[in-house]
Parts: C-alpha cells; structure tokens; sequence
C-alpha cells in the first residue's frame, strides 16, 4: 500500500537542511561563492525545485483536509463510516494473514497434499500408539511374572536339595546306630532289640517324610515350570506384537516427519485454522477492495485533489482527533518548507 507522499524520510529533510546550510554560508560569505562549481549550483536549484514542488503539494493536501472539515455533517458522518468500516476490515486482514504462522510452507504443502487421508490416519495412529502402550504395560507384566516364578523355580530346586541332604543325613545316622545296636547285642548280649525296632520306625517315618515332601516340592517344581514356559511364551508373543506395532508407527512417525500422534494432531488442527482463515481472508479481500472502491468513491465527489489517497488515512476519516493531529503534522511540515524556501 503507498503512503501520503507528504510524509517524507529524516534523512531527505537532514539532507536538505545541509543543502540550505551549505547555500546560505554561499550568500553570506562571498569568499565562498567564487568556489561554487556548476554541479553544486545544479543540486542547489534541484533541491530548490524539489522544496517547492513539496510545498506545492502539501498545501494541497491541507486544503483537502479543510474541504473535508467543511462538509456537511451528514457526509462527514457517512465518510466515518466508510473509513471505520476500512480500519476494521485492514486489522481483520493482518489478523488473518498470521493465521498459519505456526505452520512451515513446507508443513502446509504437505498436509494439504495428504488432507483427504489424515483424519484416518490421525485415528489409526492414535489407536495403534494405545495398543503399543498396552502391549508395553503387559510386556513388563509378564517380566515381572517371569522374574517371580524364576525366583520360585530356585526356591524349590534349593528345597529339593535340601530334603535329599536331610533324608540322607537322618538314613546314615539309623544304619549307624542299628549297627552300634546289633554290635552291642552281640558283644555286650544286652538286649537291643527295641531300640533297633525304634531306630527302624524312625528310619521309615524320615523316608516316608522325605517322600512326601519330595513329590510335593516336584509337583509344585512342575507347575512352576509350566508356569514360566507359558510366561516366556506369552513375553516373546507380546515382545513380537510390540516390534509390528513399532514398525508400523515409525513409518507413519516417518511419512509425516512427526514424532507423535500429538504432534500430527497438532499439525492437522493448525491446518484446519489455517484454512479457515485463508477462507475469511479471501473474503476480507473482496470486502476490503469494495469498501476501497466505495470511500474513494464517495470522497471523489467533492472537490478532492487525490480521493485515493485517502484510503490510506481512513484512521484520519474516522477519528477527528486524528485529523487533527494529520493536519497538525502537515502544518508544521509548511512552516519548515517555508522556512527552507524564505532563506533561498
């Protein structure tokens, strides 16, 4: 959009200062005259011209401003309206021209190119990230199964042992002493019968415990062993469920160059927004050339120098504080012209 063309840099005015500078040390010190070159008078002429030629017109534009002040309320009132109208639609426009600033052109491409497919693959991704998620969960149940029963497994084979040592232990001590008992009877011919009987029963009483608590130890041994085969069983089935399910999110983590279905989820709606306003926008354009159109229209119709140049200062149409301050502006920019010019 161009801007009022009385408004000019600080540097053209800096430069034009020194112009004025440099030409009233020339008139004031006659010393300094004989050594203007021609190329210093032409830039001298030019810059003269050119402050003229502003003065000009930024008389022009300040008459403007007083043909404006001067209309008929109702046509004041009207112009208002048109130019608040044009503020308005000027904001919506730069609100919805950052409406995709979250989003990479590259991003935008992409997702347009694959937008008929992404709500299905958002749904599929989301779903399969859940399963991978239990899967997990019952892999490190199963780990911790398996940890317990390999623990148990221990336990029992240490047991075993233990009761194959005890049953050894107690048949050596009831053959000893039968042996000392029977030895004693011959020898001695002290009658030990009893005690042998006695050592006997405690011989078969430790074999049948021993026999007992074998097989309960072994049918528990066997259950466990049962038990953590089928845990393995279940581990290595989940650990391949897990891999296949990995895989496939990866390829899509990878053909959409995301890290999560978070993360695509986030894109799709930023998309989404940004249709959306990519949609209002296309809209606000045509209201906004319309409403261009209209303004300068309707300021055309009274004695205007540039209508157009209007458009540009809708804020001073619509708020005569504004106004003000643009005519304020611009009566201070004629008595610098003027000044410039006074002392040429």
């Amino acid at each position: 959009m161009k801007l009022f063309r009385w408004r000019k840099t600080a540097k053209e005015s800096e430069e034009k200062k020194t112009g004025s500078s440099s030409a009233e040390s020339g008139r004031h010190i006659p010393a300094d005259e004989k050594t203007l070159t021609p190329e210093i008078e032409m830039e001298a002429a030019s810059e003269l011209e050119k402050a003229k030629t502003e003065y000009q017109m930024v008389i022009g534009y300040v008459t403007d401003i007083q043909e404006i002040e001067n209309l008929p309320e109702a046509e004041k009132r009207h112009l208002a309206e048109l130019a608040k109208r044009l503020v308005r639609l000027s904001s919506e426009r730069k609100k919805y021209q950052s409406g995709s600033e979250n989003l990479s052109d590259s991003q935008m491409l992409f997702i347009e190119k694959h937008e008929p497919e992404i709500p299905g693959i958002l749904r599929e991704l989301q779903s399969a990230e859940k399963k991978q998620l239990q899967i997990k969960r019952d892999m490190q149940q199963l780990e911790g199964e398996k940890g317990v029963l390999s623990g148990r497994l221990k336990e029992l084979l240490s047991k075993i042992r233990d009761i194959k040592a005890i049953a050894i232990t107690a048949f050596a001590a009831m053959v000893v002493i039968i042996l000392i008992l029977a030895a004693m009877q011959l020898m001695a011919g002290f009658d030990t019968r009893i005690g042998i009987l006695a050592a006997i029963l405690g011989a078969s009483l430790t074999a049948a415990w021993t026999l007992v608590r074998m097989r309960q130890n072994q049918l528990e041994l066997a259950k466990t062993e049962i038990n953590m085969n089928r845990a393995i069983e279940f581990l290595n089935k989940a650990k391949l469920q897990y891999v296949n399910a990995t895989n496939g999110i990866e390829y899509i983590y990878e053909k959409y160059s995301i890290n999560s279905s978070r993360e695509l989820e986030y894109l799709w709606e930023q998309y989404r927004r940004a249709a959306g306003s990519r949609e209002k926008y296309r809209q606000n354009a045509k209201e906004l050339d319309s409403c261009c159109d209209e303004l300068t229209a309707a300021i055309g119709r009274f004695r205007i120098n540039d209508p157009e140049i209007w458009v540009y200062q809708a804020e001073a149409l619509a708020d005569e504080n504004e106004m003000e301050a643009l005519k304020g502006r611009l009566m201070e920019r004629i008595g610098k012209l003027r000044e410039k010019l006074d002392t040429r």
